[in-house]
């Protein structure tokens, strides 16, 4: 607790400053210091409320009061005192407004870190944390009831918590109290996502993005909302913002190439999906996605090229394994596509497709034995 007391008494001095030296010495500070000194919170609660019992307009009281309450963890009086220790102490004014967001801020990041623990240790341990993280929340709303904050932190508390109808009530009450904060609109969108409700999550998230029109964030999640709900024009319009945004970012392209591969804008598609794979050249799944755009548009051996790209990243990718025998076998390329279908039935023997294709490759090769073996296994599989 001495510990406690020293921080207490800087803040006094740093909030009080010379004047409480310049008045004199008062016997209210005086006698509640005496009190606070001994880690007697109570009694220094009790001799400051009788203060203002005989001085009810004095902000330093309110102030010395509110770090009592502070102290003894009573925020619904705490909040109070610090209101009236703003209203009647207007020197102090920013100083005290500044204290008293700290300490709602401390609770409020209490809570959160508490949240955040909800979802990675195991569920024998979630409850002590969600027991925690209410405490603190039910604490930052005692002490400061008018911030929409809260409302919102309590929300992401209730859909963490899979309680869905209580964390929009939440959010709702959050929009209520100060439908012009801004970064609400992206908090309660990204947890409607979160939740499944990918209706009320456009909602908020498209609101978000109309009234703060350069946050590639806000961008980059509506685009992710649209592609969800396959809505790929939309999508399509929102990702090129966010790239526009920032033209280094790796899933804003990415996704943007898929909206413009699934609407038919395959040069769009494959201009997006280059930049995805000159960002990170080592994500196969740009190469995969490249590889698509440029067969859609039915430029073969662009595509051939970006499939062998994937299977020399990760050679046991089946999907890719298969383009690459299929365009080889277009080209009339039988040897490498023979040797990727022989790679497909070594990575998946019990695939009658693969085995199929292979024996189909070996008799164009010539090689009828061969593919006489293979399509015998082929037949053989089909049967199971």
């Amino acid at each position: 607790m001495r510990k406690q007391w020293l921080s207490l008494a800087i803040m006094i001095v740093a909030i009080i400053g010379t004047s409480f030296f310049l008045m004199g010495c008062d016997a209210v500070i005086s006698g509640a210091l005496v009190h606070i000194q001994q880690d007697d919170y109570d009694g220094a609660i009790r001799v400051l409320n009788d203060g203002l019992s005989q001085n009810p307009g004095n902000g330093q009281y309110y102030a010395l009061l509110a770090q009592c309450y502070v102290q003894k963890r009573q925020f619904k009086e705490a909040g109070p005192a610090y209101e009236m220790a703003i209203k009647n102490w207007p020197d102090k004014k920013d100083s005290l407004i500044k204290a008293r967001d700290n300490e709602w801020g401390l609770l409020v990041g209490s809570a959160q870190k508490n949240m955040k623990q909800m979802s990675t240790v195991a569920p024998e341990s979630v409850k002590a944390y969600s027991d925690n993280a209410l405490k603190y929340l039910n604490q930052a709303v005692d002490f400061a009831p008018d911030k929409a904050d809260n409302y919102a932190v309590f929300g992401s508390y209730y859909s963490i918590s899979g309680k869905t109808e209580e964390a929009k009530k939440m959010f709702e009450k959050a929009i209520k109290m100060d439908p012009n904060n801004v970064k609400l609109y992206s908090i309660i969108g990204k947890n409607a996502a979160q939740a499944g409700n990918l209706d009320e999550a456009l909602i908020y998230n498209k609101k978000y993005t109309e009234l703060k029109k350069d946050d590639f964030e806000g961008y980059l999640d509506l685009g992710k909302i649209y592609l969800q709900k396959k809505m790929y024009a939309e999508a399509a319009e929102v990702l090129a913002q966010a790239t526009a945004l920032k033209k280094d970012d790796f899933l804003s392209f990415y996704f943007l190439g898929s909206a413009y591969l699934q609407i038919g804008k395959y040069q769009e598609a494959i201009q997006a999906f280059t930049t995805s794979s000159v960002i990170d050249p080592n994500n196969k799944n740009a190469w995969y996605n490249l590889g698509q755009a440029y067969y859609s548009a039915k430029d073969y051996p662009k595509a051939a090229e970006n499939f062998d790209k994937v299977v020399k990243i990760d050679n046991k990718d089946l999907e890719a394994w298969v383009f690459v025998g299929y365009l080889s076998e277009k080209v009339k390329d039988y040897q490498k596509a023979m040797e990727a279908y022989n790679t497909l039935v070594t990575l998946k023997p019990e695939s009658a497709e693969y085995w199929g294709s292979l024996a189909q490759v070996y008799g164009k090769m010539g090689r009828k034995a061969e593919a006489e073996e293979a399509a015998k296994k082929a037949k053989a599989l089909e049967k199971k």
